[in-house]
């Protein structure tokens, strides 16, 4: 389709050559660039009430799918996964990534819209990853994503997590070695208490067993009938 026949088309084709991307049907990034409410007062195009609504949700889903795999491969957590998601899904990121590709240019606005609003910047990022992906699959999403540099983001943040977690695994290991040298301290401390204490009491047994008194067992006198006994020997 040449742009003198369709001349709304011609943003399509201008953000086509920002993307590296070759759509086979531009129609799909026609409808990724139409914010909601902007064709109500649009005669010769097709009609899209929603917008590109229906097309973010498309991409919102793709992109969740394209960051997993990307995160499978490096065999962190689950919460690694989660705090990536979170950094790179956020309406606030895909609206930073839209305006440093100035995705702004091409957007076409309802006519009372005064500027690109950060919603309408998020939801057309998300449509144009999904109009790549339904013209030509993973790797035409992909390659979008590469020309909107999210691919360089998601390596950085995956690499910055996986600093961050071997720093916290280092940390980890210094404060278990830590531990375990303070309770080597500690039981080799209780073991010379011990000892002394051990050695104290053997001391004390010795000497009291050295010092004891010697009891003498008085020699006990004749009882009464001995004594008559003793006397009348005598006398015979």
């Amino acid at each position: 389709m040449a742009d003198n026949d369709a001349p709304e088309l011609n943003q399509a084709y201008e953000c086509e050559k920002s993307l590296d991307y070759i759509f086979k049907d531009i129609l799909l990034l026609w409808e990724a660039l139409q914010a909601d409410g902007a064709l109500i007062s649009r005669g010769s195009m097709p009609r899209y009430r929603a917008g590109n609504k229906r097309l973010a949700i498309v991409g919102d889903r793709v992109l969740e799918l394209l960051l997993s795999l990307k995160w499978y491969d490096t065999y962190q957590d689950r919460l690694a996964y989660t705090t990536l998601s979170q950094s790179i899904t956020s309406n606030k990121s895909l609206d930073l990534i839209g305006r440093r590709n100035h995705l702004d240019r091409y957007i076409i606005l309802p006519d009372s819209a005064k500027g690109v609003a950060s919603k309408t910047m998020t939801a057309t990022v998300e449509a144009i990853i999904g109009a790549a992906y339904i013209d030509g699959g993973l790797e035409a999403a992909k390659t979008v994503l590469e020309s909107l540099r999210i691919e360089a983001i998601i390596k950085a943040a995956i690499a910055a997590r996986g600093d961050e977690m071997d720093q916290n695994k280092a940390a980890k290991q210094f404060a278990l070695k830590r531990k375990r040298s303070q309770t080597d301290e500690l039981e080799s401390s209780r073991q010379v208490t011990k000892k002394k204490k051990s050695s104290a009491g053997w001391r004390f047994f010795e000497g009291s067993a050295q010092s004891k008194p010697t009891v003498s067992t008085p020699k006990s006198s004749p009882t009464q009938p001995q004594k008559e006994r003793n006397n009348h020997c005598l006398v015979m």
